[in-house]
């Protein structure tokens, strides 16, 4: 209250710049460490389960194939090479192979799955004599230094094994193969069936490097189209619209605010299209119909949102009030949409609940800040809304306002 006893026309705030400071300073926080989570699995190797770290030293770690997470950790001396290889826990056999000429024939290979009945995992060693199943033998080429394990958690499985490199005549350890099988298919009585794509690497052991020389993502297609997807769809776009919302009063900034946070995000949705497109014709998986779909739609609803700018009526024309609808909930339903289609892709990809989770963090930073500001909003209409007491003549008189707060007021006819 002032000393005249009037409502402090400035409280409640129409946008509270500290809440927006603090809001933004932790959405920004989480996006940096979203991006280096997904885009690093080796920034885990912490969390390897204790029995999987028992007698390997395997401090040296790369992500060799995007698909289903392919990451070796490794130590390699002049007698053993010690190797946990990870990947996205599914129903399906998983493989990393040693070939002289890089191909599948003539290779020794790590093998291991996991039972859907038991949950237990099993790890196996193959040599590769043929691309049909009866080729596929239990192998002696390669020997292992060790008695090979294999463990699981909920969401990743990991096979870990010593080879005893002086033993092991024959074997060139420097081209590696990967590959895994159809879902529900598993080896049984030693059978290998066919698998459903595989990736060959040269792996440097001094250095860490794998050079993909056939099949995967050579791009790390997958990664990067997620990550621009959770930037553009769930950070770029959703903050340009609650400033559009909520900061009319920084006038005109927030505009600019607005359309250049926009244009940032389209320019990333398109590049994730680019390479969605790419992606779908690597693939040989038959389950991106819905994602593929959903993500057709929401491109289509951005482009024309994009599009109506170029066509918004003047602030007086009668048919603004109808561009304002249409703007307003179409974005919104963009928004709902994409947040949707990206859960679904972090299924399709197999993402596992690091993803998610990451990606859920995000959106719960964005969902508080809007709930803060739709309360201060409202807390500010309320206050408009109050009378006055105005002094005159020995009396006080109520006075009310006239019109709607001016943030509310611009909000329904200014955009």
């Amino acid at each position: 209250m002032g000393g005249g006893g009037g409502v402090d026309k400035h409280w409640p705030p129409k946008c509270s710049s500290l809440v927006l400071r603090v809001a933004f300073a932790v959405l920004v926080a989480a996006a940096v460490v979203t991006a280096q989570t997904l885009t690093d699995p080796c920034a885990t190797n912490a969390a390897l389960p204790k029995d999987v770290t028992v007698g390997f030293s395997t401090n040296l770690c790369k992500l060799v194939w995007t698909q289903k997470s392919f990451t070796v950790r490794y130590a390699s001396n002049a007698s053993t090479l010690s190797i946990v290889l990870s990947a996205a826990r599914e129903n399906r056999w998983y493989a990393i192979g040693f070939s002289k000429s890089g191909a599948m024939v003539g290779s020794s290979a790590m093998i291991a799955w996991v039972d859907a009945t038991t949950g237990a995992a099993t790890i196996k060693q193959f040599f590769l004599g043929a691309k049909s199943s009866s080729g596929v033998k239990i192998d002696s080429q390669m020997k292992l230094a060790s008695t090979p394990q294999a463990f699981v958690t909920s969401d990743t499985m990991y096979m870990a094994f010593q080879i005893d490199k002086l033993a092991s005549t024959g074997v060139f350890f420097d081209s590696q193969l990967y590959a895994f099988g159809m879902v529900g298919d598993i080896p049984t009585r030693d059978v290998l069936l066919q698998h459903e794509q595989d990736s060959t690497a040269t792996f440097d052991y001094a250095t860490g490097t794998a050079v993909v020389t056939s099949g995967g993502d050579p791009a790390s297609l997958r990664r990067n189209h997620g990550v621009l997807n959770i930037f553009g769809w769930g950070i770029l776009l959703p903050v340009g619209a609650i400033i559009a919302r909520y900061c009319r009063q920084w006038d005109p900034a927030w505009y600019y605010l607005h359309v250049g946070l926009q244009i940032s995000g389209f320019v990333l949705i398109i590049a994730s299209l680019v390479m969605g497109v790419q992606l779908a014709d690597q693939l040989v998986d038959s389950n991106i119909g819905t994602h593929r779909a959903l993500g057709i739609f929401v491109f289509v609803l951005a482009t024309m949102q994009v599009s109506a700018v170029l066509v918004r009526p003047k602030k007086d024309a009668k048919i603004r009030r109808y561009w304002n609808f249409y703007h307003h909930w179409a974005g919104r339903l963009a928004l709902v949409v994409a947040a949707v289609n990206i859960f679904v892709g972090i299924d399709v990809a197999s993402g596992g609940r690091k993803w998610k989770a990451s990606y859920g963090l995000v959106l719960v930073i964005e969902l508080v800040l809007l709930l803060v500001l739709e309360a201060l909003s409202w807390m500010n209409r309320m206050a408009q809304k109050e009378p006055t007491l105005q002094l005159g003549g020995g009396n006080m008189q109520p006075s009310y306002p006239t019109s709607a707060p001016p943030a509310y007021d611009n909000y329904r006819n200014d955009m």
